[in-house]
């Protein structure tokens, strides 16, 4: 088991560890343009502007902690959100409100404190 993975007992660190992966704007942006429709990576690195290898970095750590899943579809690979994951099932859908909220909480504090969090762009 590696840093990016949880065992089912661990919810609250799955939450965690989903919560902390979208913390960076590219992951955020990704699963944003999954939640419209399945892409491969390359329609991804168009749509978000980044480098294939960069998606795809992004992409395996949305995979650890089980946001996004991929399937074969014919000779490419495209990925789609998980919605049978803990943190989707958990919050029923409410997990962009979540998030948006949590940005917004930061904002605040980054203010004051002169920076930015990487998801506020997205």
């Amino acid at each position: 088991m590696n840093s990016r993975t949880s065992s089912p007992e661990q919810p609250t660190d799955q939450h965690s560890l989903c919560f902390e992966t979208l913390a960076n704007e590219l992951r955020l942006r990704i699963v944003r343009l999954l939640e419209k429709e399945e892409l491969n990576v390359t329609s991804l690195a168009e749509q978000t502007g980044a480098e294939r290898s960069r998606v795809s970095h992004a992409l395996q750590a949305l995979r650890e902690c089980r946001l996004v899943a991929a399937r074969k579809r014919g000779r490419e690979v495209v990925y789609t959100l998980n919605k049978g994951s803990p943190v989707f099932n958990e919050h029923k859908g409410n997990l962009f409100s979540i998030l948006e909220e949590h940005a917004r909480m930061s904002c605040a504090r980054c203010a004051k404190s002169g920076r930015a969090p990487a998801f506020h762009k997205a």
